[in-house]
């Protein structure tokens, strides 16, 4: 590292360099091959921790964590180096698989962020919760993180592609680190861990009588610990994972 002029100090960080940290290639599984195939160039920028949901005639993908370099001025403003810089980042695009093509859609209107959750209901695309990130690995600030848990919600109505706005709806009761959605009987179900006991909450969305939504906590005759990782929707049930338990797959069958 080279000695950097008093009036370095003045910008944080200097130009970032974008960095292929994280890859842009994407892929499609063909049951009835058997295979693998890579998909159209995705035109964002890589990103991981980020959020998609799929459905018979589009898929959307966004939000995440991108990283790059910047040039960062140590102590005293005596040395200057490079060193990657990792930031949340608020991109969506739409994936159309019978033209294999991505589109941009309207920027994620929220903070960006790392670990959120999506599902579907009526062609209306629900995302949120997740929390806040940055980290630098280098210089003064070496090993700051930044996270908070957001519990805003929004809504992106994908029926007319034409006319793409991004629209707020009830916020999530309660904040927490970990979640996982799915959909079933139109509606969103997200399991989430309790900071304290690490025990899974279950709460559902429903847009039936109210434009905002509306949260319900429901029941479930679960006790086992363990944080919650994924859940899918698979005809009906859902089936979801768990870390740290001896018991990691578990099915839940939603009811109205």
């Amino acid at each position: 590292m080279s000695p950097c002029a008093l009036s370095d100090c003045t910008v944080f960080p200097l130009p970032l360099i974008p960095c292929e940290c994280y890859s842009t290639v994407h892929y499609a599984f063909r049951p009835k091959e058997n295979q693998w195939h890579e998909i159209g160039l995705f035109p964002g920028t890589g990103r991981k921790s980020g959020v998609s949901i799929g459905f018979e005639e589009f898929a959307i993908l966004g939000l995440g964590m991108h990283q790059q370099t910047g040039a960062i001025v140590q102590e005293n403003c005596t040395r200057c180096g490079q060193f990657p810089i990792s930031f949340a980042i608020k991109s969506f695009f739409l994936f159309n698989p019978t033209q294999t093509e991505w589109t941009a859609l309207p920027e994620f209107p929220g903070e960006g962020r790392i670990g959120a959750i999506g599902f579907l209901i009526d062609k209306k695309a629900f995302v949120g919760l997740g929390s806040s990130f940055s980290y630098i690995s280098g210089g003064p600030n070496r090993g700051n993180r930044d996270f908070e848990d957001y519990i805003d919600m929004y809504e992106l109505d994908l029926a007319n592609l034409d006319d793409l706005n991004w629209k707020r709806v009830s916020d999530f009761p309660v904040k927490r680190r970990k979640n996982a959605a799915f959909q079933a009987l139109n509606r969103g179900f997200v399991f989430s861990n309790d900071h304290q006991s690490n025990r899974l909450e279950l709460r559902k969305f429903h847009i039936d009588s109210d434009e905002f939504g509306n949260w319900n906590t429901v029941q479930i005759a679960m006790e086992k610990k363990g944080t919650i990782q994924s859940a899918i929707n698979i005809e009906g049930f859902a089936l979801i994972f768990l870390n740290n338990s001896d018991d990691n797959f578990w099915m839940y069958i939603p009811e109205l």
